[in-house]
């Protein structure tokens, strides 16, 4: 009987050892040290991510091995991190703000945006109808915070009223969710939801599925029930310059393309409008990103 416990001990060890992970995390700072919130970490060619959290803090867990860890964030150079895990690590990562290199305005005053705007809506159609179908897996996480307020509303302190953590935080609503995601057209879509968790309870905004937030900035509207009546126009839909200014802020390389980042500025402030940034691939002209 011993020698068979011993024998059953030897062949599964190997199997326990090489399922045997450990905690990757740290902090996702700025060049001045200032830290960055919902940054992402990847492992390539895996569908290992995550999100940092809105302390630029983020953990998870991988099985021992060899890694290249990419952190990503709009506005920050990507950063590639190699790394070969044995046991649990602390990794704290500085990313580098974007080096733009600035274009001069054309011949006839017209900021280079235009140029660049006008064949990315050109292009509008092709991309929207590039992709038949489609799997993927999708991590959400959601946050929302009292941004400002009175400090006291029926003789009750706001805070202590809608506050999900600690005493003295502003955090109103937090979710978290993983799930499959499957797309064959638009009218065959199904979402299967694998884990989620959330905190409070604001149906408005309880943004805990990916068929919840489904956006597609190649459509000319883009509309959401929770957050307005109205439809918001796309800042490269077919009649965009109606509706925007734009200005190129600069340009940069990321993984041997070159990457242009566009300012985008509504033409009134009741139109149904974006404000912000969107970064454009050169050459394909197709969105990259987008800080909205």
């Amino acid at each position: 009987m011993q020698k068979f416990l011993l024998l059953v001990f030897v062949l599964l060890f190997p199997l326990f050892a090489a399922a045997q992970q450990h905690k990757v995390s740290g902090t996702v700072t700025n060049a001045a040290g200032k830290r960055l919130p919902f940054a992402a970490v990847f492992a390539e060619h895996t569908t290992l991510s995550m999100l940092a959290n809105e302390r630029g803090f983020y953990s998870f867990k991988l099985n021992s091995g060899s890694y290249k860890l990419i952190f990503s964030l709009v506005g920050q150079k990507q950063t590639a991190i190699t790394l070969d895990l044995k046991r649990d690590t602390v990794l704290d990562i500085r990313l580098e703000t974007e080096n733009l290199v600035v274009k001069e305005a054309s011949a006839n005053g017209e900021d280079p945006a235009y140029a660049i705007i006008r064949k990315v809506i050109g292009k509008r159609r092709f991309y929207k109808k590039q992709v038949d179908n489609y799997t993927c897996k999708v991590y959400l996480k959601g946050v929302q915070k009292l941004v400002s307020g009175p400090k006291r509303y029926l003789n009750d302190s706001v805070i202590k009223v809608l506050s999900l953590s600690k005493k003295g935080s502003s955090i109103i609503y937090q979710a978290e969710a993983s799930s499959q995601f499957n797309y064959a057209g638009r009218r065959k879509v199904k979402e299967v939801l694998e884990a989620s968790r959330m905190a409070g309870d604001h149906p408005g905004f309880n943004f805990n599925r990916a068929l919840d937030i489904k956006t597609d900035f190649y459509n000319n509207l883009l509309h959401w029930d929770a957050l307005s009546n109205r439809s918001f126009v796309s800042p490269i839909a077919q009649n965009a310059l109606a509706f925007y200014k734009y200005k190129l802020v600069g340009s940069f390389n990321e993984n041997g393309l070159l990457i242009h980042k566009l300012q985008v500025i509504p033409k009134r402030k009741s139109f149904p409008t974006f404000a912000g940034y969107i970064y454009v691939v050169d050459g394909a002209w197709r969105l990259h990103s987008l800080d909205l």
